[in-house]
């Protein structure tokens, strides 16, 4: 992993024009802006780590007194569906069980993550 100090208002670029930047420092938290190219998927990394890893059959969370059942399945609604394959599978590593124009999946240890097309916007563009 690359560490690099940066100050509020002050950011990194990526090769793939992906901008972060330093908005906010307040105690122990950052607060990130991120520009990324249209249609790219971006995930927060602990929600892409509880998909990627296998559990016990349950989730827990500090606000549900009773575990939440584990989830078998995650629909993705996306704009581009080449680029979001490409993301799952060449970056992420994630196995492809089926692929088509309108909806992939992949298999993750435990559960299954679907892509879905999105109806785009009104324009006739997606």
């Amino acid at each position: 992993m690359l560490k690099i100090p940066r100050k509020k208002y002050e950011g990194v670029v990526t090769g793939d024009n992906i901008i972060v930047t330093v908005i906010e420092i307040r105690g122990d938290k950052v607060r990130l802006g991120i520009e990324i190219p249209p249609g790219m998927p971006l995930h927060r990394k602990e929600l892409l780590d509880a998909i990627c890893q296998p559990t016990s059959g349950t989730i827990s969370s500090p606000l549900r007194k009773d575990p939440m059942p584990k989830f078998t399945h995650a629909i993705v609604f996306v704009s581009d569906m080449a680029r979001s394959v490409a993301f799952y599978r060449d970056v992420l590593g994630l196995s492809l069980r089926f692929e088509s124009p309108e909806w992939t999946e992949f298999d993750t240890p435990g559960s299954t993550v679907a892509l879905h097309l999105s109806a785009g916007d009104g324009d006739g563009q997606q």
